[in-house]
């Protein structure tokens, strides 16, 4: 496990310092762009530095790549999430501190009540957001 922790550790501070260094040599402090942004106030992704960094470039692929790229990262954090949600639902029904009937599983595996309970709770929360 701290083998584990320290490779995520690792990557993530090299993916932030890294890119946070590729981004200030070529954005710098003082681009009429950023500065423009910043003092605009607009919302959204158009004051990013990293979004003026890829337009200086001219690489017309890589904001898609980008963007791709935070999707996946979306859904993957979302999947952990009710993975997570589901199967602590399903350990308070087998310590019977939750309903009995959300312990029934599919052939697979899957507690497939815990797991429609917790999206339904996050779609809940989205809505109501």
């Amino acid at each position: 496990m701290p083998n584990a922790f320290n490779s995520v550790f690792f990557r993530v501070i090299s993916f932030f310092v890294l890119g946070a260094l590729c981004v200030g040599i070529v954005v710098p402090y003082s681009d009429p762009d950023l500065l423009k942004a910043i003092s605009n106030a607009h919302p959204g992704a158009g004051a990013s530095p990293y979004v003026i960094a890829m337009q200086r470039l001219r690489i017309g692929v890589l904001p898609h790549v980008v963007n791709a790229l935070i999707l996946t990262s979306i859904f993957s954090a979302g999947n952990g999430y009710v993975y997570c949600g589901s199967r602590t639902l399903l350990g308070l029904s087998l310590e019977g501190k939750a309903p009995r009937f959300l312990s029934r599983c599919t052939s697979g595996g899957v507690p497939i009540y815990c797991v429609g309970i917790t999206i339904g709770v996050g779609l809940l929360g989205e809505y109501c957001n």
